[in-house]
């Protein structure tokens, strides 16, 4: 079974030099942790692609394709869509935008995923599996706060030298600010955190001194983050990510993001 995962291109920061291309941001984990989530399986083969990198493989022999859409690359994603149904793959569609505007995405898919992937996508694969697939797949609401299960992502599987930061980590989900500019409430409404140890796992399993993590706000939550930076000491790792700078009025939690490695 091939299961083929792609992020369309978004067009932007990218690098080019010749047939070279690398983005300028952080590796998405999208697709990385996605595969990770693919039950362990040696019948199960996963390719994933990011159209912002490299080419989208129209020709692969796919038996399941799945599409991660943002709004300003849903159109793209349709027709990436379209393009596999017509050979008579089956497609599966997923991420922001498709949580926005299900209905709609409906139309151009044979399945679609509503919210996180955690549960609803090894589902879904033994779904398919037994041919039983769904038309939606909702995503179960967690009864607090607390993200665990999350794999390590399966970084082998995305070419490193098209990222300018290739070693990307999450530790928080989704935003305690309700910013009317911004889909992050309507799109993940609870503010989720990751226990520590599971941050941690992924960090030492990312051999190089820097990393990224890629969360929307990353100290909203100002006991956790002194919790993760404390832990985060020993490992001497070089890191960025966004806080918003109001987080700066906070000299401890400012001297420990120091300590931890914040560049």
């Amino acid at each position: 079974m091939r299961i083929l995962l792609i992020m369309p291109d978004a067009h932007m920061h990218k690098l080019r030099l010749g047939p070279f291309v690398r983005s300028m941001r952080e590796a998405p984990l999208t697709l990385t942790t996605l595969a990770a989530l693919v039950p362990d399986d040696p019948e199960i083969e996963v390719k994933i692609v990011d159209g912002s990198v490299d080419r989208i493989p129209l020709d692969y022999p796919a038996d399941l394709v799945g599409i991660s859409v943002i709004t300003g690359c849903a159109q793209p994603a349709y027709a990436l869509a379209r393009h596999y149904r017509q050979r008579g793959i089956p497609v599966v569609l997923g991420g922001v935008h498709v949580s926005v505007l299900p209905g709609e995405a409906l139309l151009h898919a044979d399945v679609i995923v509503v919210g996180r992937g955690e549960r609803a996508w090894p589902q879904l694969i033994e779904d398919f599996r037994r041919g039983q697939m769904k038309r939606v797949y909702r995503e179960h609401l967690l009864p607090g706060d607390v993200l665990a299960d999350v794999p390590a992502p399966r970084r082998e599987l995305q070419r490193r030298s098209g990222y300018m930061m290739p070693n990307t980590v999450q530790a928080t989900r989704g935003c305690r600010r309700t910013c009317d500019f911004c889909t992050v409430p309507a799109v993940w409404p609870h503010y989720l955190k990751r226990p520590v140890a599971d941050v941690l796992r992924d960090i030492r399993g990312v051999s190089s001194q820097i990393i990224a993590f890629n969360d929307v706000s990353l100290v909203d939550d100002a006991e956790y983050a002194k919790e993760l930076f404390t832990a985060m000491i020993p490992l001497r790792k070089k890191w960025g990510g966004l806080v918003t700078a109001d987080s700066l009025q906070n000299t401890e939690l400012l001297d420990l993001m120091v300590r931890s490695g914040c560049v």
